[in-house]
């Protein structure tokens, strides 16, 4: 599951095309279809909250990897995999360490399930508050008669 696809589903979940002549029963069917609506993105959300944790896990992780391997202080054998002869001031760590792929990708990935979680957030609002939208449609459809 991406943004995309989650984008896509909810143009088409929020989408209604309707002759007013059946008006009044489309809005009982989209009041009854509230609670699949809800239930569908709140899982969505979920999923994408667990993914978050996870990468986030993950980049502490690479952090703690960086600092030590940066800072002089990683086992000989990651030096052997990959050479690093700089000797670098406990100051300048965070110029390397923010700057490191690895740890942008990570926090790119971060970056990327928020926008997820914020975007299913948003839909979530907007399916709770369905009732209310169709609430006032019926009263719109009773003041002018339209039936």
């Amino acid at each position: 599951m991406n943004l995309e696809k989650i984008e896509e589903m909810w143009a088409k979940d929020s989408e209604r095309f309707f002759d007013h002549r059946e008006l009044p029963e489309l809005l009982a069917n989209d009041s009854m279809e509230t609670p699949r609506l809800h239930a569908k993105y709140l899982q969505f959300i979920n999923q994408f909250k667990l993914m978050l944790s996870e990468a986030e896990v993950k980049r502490k992780v690479l952090l703690r990897e960086k600092f030590e391997y940066y800072s002089g202080k990683a086992p000989a054998t990651v030096y052997k995999e990959k050479p690093f002869a700089l000797k670098v001031l406990k100051g300048d760590l965070h110029v390397y360490i923010d700057s490191d792929p690895d740890l942008t990708k990570a926090q790119q990935k971060i970056d990327y399930l928020e926008t997820c979680i914020n975007s299913i957030d948003r839909i979530l609002k907007q399916i709770d508050s369905r009732g209310f939208a169709i609430k006032n449609t019926i009263e719109i459809v009773k003041y002018y008669g339209i039936r």
